[in-house]
């Protein structure tokens, strides 16, 4: 599925399965990655997919276009995410990034 969807001109392709975790499709490689979720204790699910590629982990990984590094990336934002309530609680847990 990933790959037909890549033949609509998306270089890489991520699928958000119904188990926690993530799939990842590198296109233009064929390289294809199944993330787990990174552990965490859930308070709040809200929020956890939309951490699942930002746009700002993307631009992170964008120095060696890494697909794979940001899916990480993503993942361990969701799930600082889902540990707390509220859209800036990950800020308020991690030092120095307020």
């Amino acid at each position: 599925m990933s790959a037909a969807v890549g033949e609509y001109g998306c270089e890489i392709v991520v699928v958000k399965p119904r188990r926690p975790g993530q799939m990842v499709y590198d296109v233009k490689g064929k390289h294809k990655w199944e993330v787990p979720a990174y552990p965490a204790r859930p308070a709040d699910p809200t929020g956890r997919r939309g951490c699942l590629l930002r746009v700002d982990t993307w631009q992170v990984s964008e120095k060696t276009y890494d697909p794979l590094q940001a899916a990480l990336y993503g993942n361990v934002s969701a799930s600082l995410k889902v540990e707390g309530s509220g859209a800036f609680y990950p800020l308020e847990v991690l030092p120095g990034s307020g």
